[in-house]
């Protein structure tokens, strides 16, 4: 796996505003955080260069394959399909574009359709492939599952969930010329992008629902630049707007193919506050012994990326923490803190049910993880890293199964937790008490009480928030009573909401009046917050004074 930083220095690649200075960002990439939750997650798959009707190949197995059994098993919020959709030769022997071919275009069509997938789930935009001799992209607007649902050679959807909104985006970069497949340099593909197709980039860039997301996430056919091989086009013309687009809205990623090759690198801007974007090339699925496809995972709103062969099982994928080599250098990972319970959280999928799924550090003792849920695919584990110095760790997942054996590997950088101040504030006082009615007995709350009696239990609900005003979730507060006698009680954990109860149950005196919580004055005092390592209570106190009284 190839890995490396890119930069524009030294490159004609200079980023430049040319009337898009009004785009405001889109996402937020920084916005990723290392949470406890296993529930802000979820994952898809980009693929590229399935070449239908290349013939003597296994181009319309593989496609297939991936829309059934990949499907079924991975069960992605989606796929995103980055051009060469057909393969334009109709399986001539040269291997030379000559079509377009209505039969290709079928093919592939049916092979969709045949899957099961519709416009909501499968995104697909053209390559040069698609383009040769269709200067309108008529056969792509008639038969690809976008152009005929949307009448556009580009798509721009959101995917909404609890916990954010994610904008993708598919730009059309094969060239809009007509022309035949030509021996000479640019072979027929002059790829770029027109006015109109920047104008709807950034038309959409700038709707106000999707510049609301959380990470803006964009896809084309062609590399934006040289890649080394004088076999492979990149994107000429409308380059510079783009790539002001791409910086300006804050993009995360930039997914394409065209190449047949894997790589991935990080494109990183000069002079701009936008830290770059994840540059990923995805190798052909049916015209690369590779035969690849990615599977992506945001896991709170941090990006996971995955390489894969078809046919081969298990998949895994670690999103959790998130890789700091990611694309060479990946600007937008975090820290990991020196903590004793850091969650290990991966993708594991397989046709049948792992045997053993585990994670270890360093390269030293493999530790076991568990399943989330019984047929989820996602799997846990907690990594005491209390004890070690701050340094760059490796972290290895692996997945066995009678399938084979997979292992994802990425690395952290550990540091010593930054902790957030958290307060406590006492929202009401009050008593439970028993009622009695016919026989009947319920529990009576009253707030703010003339009197507490004993045998009746005292309540303090409070809530608990950061220097924010966020609420804190899982916190529990201590209280200290002091008074005729001394007790200690501790909250139940806060809610979504940051609130929590903690109660002192009172004694009542026997029938002859003996015993009992003393009756007199008491004080309640907050002592504590235990929300984890990663926060400090800012140690402001609440009180509350009350008495205890005889019947």
């Amino acid at each position: 796996m190839t890995r490396h930083s890119i930069t524009f220095s030294g490159l004609l690649l200079l980023i430049l505003i040319l009337g898009f200075s009004g785009l405001s960002p889109a996402g937020n990439p920084h916005g990723a955080y290392y949470g406890t939750e296993n529930d802000r997650l979820f994952w898809f798959v980009q693929t590229s260069d399935t070449h239908i009707g290349m013939r003597g190949a296994d181009d319309s197995n593989r496609l297939q394959w991936l829309l059934t059994q990949a499907r079924q098993i991975i069960q992605p919020s989606f796929f995103l399909v980055t051009g060469d959709l057909t393969d334009s030769t109709d399986g001539n022997w040269l291997g030379l574009p000559d079509g377009p071919y209505l039969e290709e275009w079928q093919e592939y069509r049916g092979i969709v359709t045949g899957a099961g997938m519709t416009s909501s789930d499968y995104f697909d935009i053209p390559g040069n492939h698609d383009a040769y001799r269709d200067r309108y992209f008529n056969y792509f607007l008639n038969h690809s599952i976008q152009g005929k649902a949307t009448g556009n050679t580009q798509f721009s959807f959101t995917r909404q969930f609890g916990f954010g909104n994610y904008h993708f985006l598919g730009v059309n970069t094969a060239g809009n010329t007509g022309d035949s497949f030509s021996l000479f340099w640019p072979y027929g593909d002059p790829a770029g992008l027109d006015s109109g197709e920047l104008a709807f980039i950034q038309q959409e860039m700038n709707d106000l629902a999707k510049s609301d997301s959380n990470l803006t996430l964009v896809f084309g056919h062609h590399p934006l630049f040289y890649t080394g091989s004088n076999e492979d086009t990149y994107v000429d013309y409308g380059l510079s707007e783009f790539l002001s687009l791409l910086n300006s809205s804050y993009t995360s990623v930039y997914g394409y193919g065209h190449t047949h090759a894997f790589d991935e690198a990080f494109f990183i801007p000069d002079s701009s506050d936008h830290d770059g974007f994840f540059y990923v090339n995805t190798a052909s699925l049916g015209k690369s012994s590779a035969n690849q496809y990615t599977i992506m995972a945001i896991d709170c709103d941090g990006l996971s990326s995955r390489i894969r062969t078809i046919g081969k099982w298990p998949a895994v994928v670690i999103t959790a923490p998130l890789d700091v080599t990611l694309g060479g250098t990946n600007p937008y990972a975090y820290s990991v803190p020196a903590a004793a319970s850091n969650p290990i959280r991966a993708l594991v999928f397989d046709p049948v049910a792992p045997t053993l799924v585990q994670y270890r550090i360093d390269g030293g003792a493999w530790h076991g993880m568990t399943r989330v849920s019984p047929d989820g695919p996602l799997w846990t584990g907690q990594w005491d890293a209390s004890s070690l110095p701050q340094n760059r760790y490796a972290i290895e997942v692996q997945a066995i199964s009678t399938s084979g054996t997979d292992t994802d590997a990425i690395a952290v950088n550990l540091s010593q937790p930054m902790q957030t101040q958290i307060g406590t504030i006492l929202n009401a006082f009050g008593k439970y008490e028993i009622v009695v009615v016919r026989k009947t007995r319920t529990t009576k709350y009253t707030g703010n009480p003339d009197r507490i009696y004993q045998g009746e239990t005292v309540v303090f609900r409070m809530s608990v928030k950061d220097v924010n005003g966020s609420p804190v979730v899982g916190a529990k507060v201590s209280v200290a009573i002091t008074g005729k006698i001394s007790a200690a009680i501790t909250s139940t954990a806060t809610d979504s909401n940051g609130n929590a109860e903690a109660i002192w149950p009172t004694s009542a005196p026997n029938k002859r009046g003996v015993g009992g919580t003393p009756v007199g004055d008491y004080k309640a005092v907050v002592t504590g917050i235990d929300a984890g390592p990663q926060y400090a209570w800012d140690e402001v106190a609440w009180e509350r004074i009350f008495s205890i009284s005889a019947k």
